[in-house]
């Protein structure tokens, strides 16, 4: 917090000059420091919103019963996010991971633009369980579909040429 101000602050910028910005680009700022271009913007759209259906989970009746019980808004979403837990995302930290390992050590610098990733296709069947999934998923088709039309970007491209390498299919966790 600012202490002229009293102005909460994330990575050095003020809460209220984030509160202009969209949901979607906040949580991109939060997880990478710096915010999306608009295509960016449109592809963690997609994947959010192929999170959006609760139905059947666990974290919905947890937010549905702590709902019923006259919680306040934020003790049911803190009820829901406790269901879901860091197991449910481990697979999409495990795909990260192996993204990151993947390209560390490159010269990449515009995740949209023209970037020689041949190699590293050749050189990433160690990650192979991590990016791609058993059987075609239909729920990442459509996400990567999605993402595909609303711009550039190398990771997708990179997650598409490995999958057709290995004869696998890129997974919802690898994309999310």
């Amino acid at each position: 917090m600012d202490p002229k101000t009293q102005v909460s602050q994330i990575h050095n910028v003020s809460i209220l000059d984030a509160s202009n910005k969209t949901f979607e680009d906040n949580l991109v700022f939060a997880l990478t420091h710096s915010y999306p271009s608009p295509s960016g913007t449109s592809m963690a759209n997609a994947v959010l919103n192929a999170y959006v259906n609760l139905h059947g989970q666990p974290a919905l009746a947890a937010a549905t019963a702590s709902r019923e019980a006259g919680n306040s808004p934020n003790t049911v979403q803190a009820g829901a996010v406790s269901i879901i837990g860091k197991k449910k995302a481990q697979k999409a930290m495990d795909a990260a991971e192996a993204l990151l390992d993947i390209f560390k050590l490159t010269d990449l610098n515009d995740p949209e633009g023209t970037f020689d990733y041949k190699s590293l296709v050749k050189g990433a069947s160690d990650h192979k369980d991590a990016l791609l999934g058993a059987a075609a998923d239909p729920k990442a088709a459509k996400v990567l579909g999605v993402c595909q039309s609303k711009g550039k970007s190398v990771f997708i491209d990179f997650l598409v040429d490995f999958a057709k390498e290995q004869n696998g299919h890129v997974s919802m966790d690898s994309i999310a």
